[in-house]
């Protein structure tokens, strides 16, 4: 499910697997009936999405975290634009060696501060965020201990004020506070965690 803030008007997307064909296609909730349209890609879908994959929307665009391995680099975020209705993608960060490529499962995408963001929680917890000109910026790095209660953990942004919240895919919810100079945040700064909620705590919303 999408938006459009231009036309606005809602649509779903799909991806189906049919034996060997690899197939898209899009319907607009404003019809009643149930009409599926075809939507064209050259870029590659198989292997692109799958159901444990991280998701991310912002302005009327689709974000997925591909499953694949090297040498597909340049698959790494596959995205769909819910206006044009036109497939892209994103490579990965210029660092990205083999092993990173092949540990996706710690690996999720967001929205931090309006920006397309990547947490990568393999060798240590790395922030990344996607600039207006389609750079990869590493914002926050911590060197990870074993004794970490983040260690080999899926984390996933949810909020980034003066600290960034996540939520591992265990269901704890960790706080990542950072240095900040004039209240800009510094690039590439150690992060300090914190567990704020346990997954088998009571508590009360």
């Amino acid at each position: 499910m999408g938006f459009s803030p231009v036309s606005r008007v809602y649509k779903v997307l799909r991806i189906y697997s049919r034996f060997t064909l690899i197939g898209a296609q899009i319907h607009d909730v404003r019809r009643s009936n149930n009409s599926w349209r075809d939507v064209e890609s050259t870029t590659p879908l198989d292997d692109c999405i799958y159901k444990d994959n991280s998701y991310a929307f912002m302005n009327g665009i689709g974000y997925w975290l591909c499953l694949f391995g090297p040498p597909r680099v340049a698959n790494f975020i596959v995205f769909f634009d819910f206006e044009s209705e036109v497939f892209g993608r994103i490579d990965a960060p210029p660092s990205f060696d083999e092993y990173r490529l092949k540990h996706l499962h710690l690996m999720s995408i967001g929205v931090l501060r309006d920006c397309l963001c990547l947490i990568d929680n393999t060798e240590s917890l790395d922030i990344w965020m996607l600039n207006e000109c389609g750079q990869w910026i590493k914002q926050f790095s911590s060197v990870h201990v074993v004794d970490n209660p983040l260690f080999q953990k899926r984390l996933r942004p949810l909020q980034l004020l003066r600290e960034i919240l996540m939520v591992s895919n265990d269901g704890n919810l960790f706080c990542a506070t950072q240095g900040c100079s004039n209240g800009k945040l510094r690039g590439d700064q150690r992060l300090k965690m914190e567990l704020l909620l346990d997954e088998g705590a009571e508590y009360i919303l």
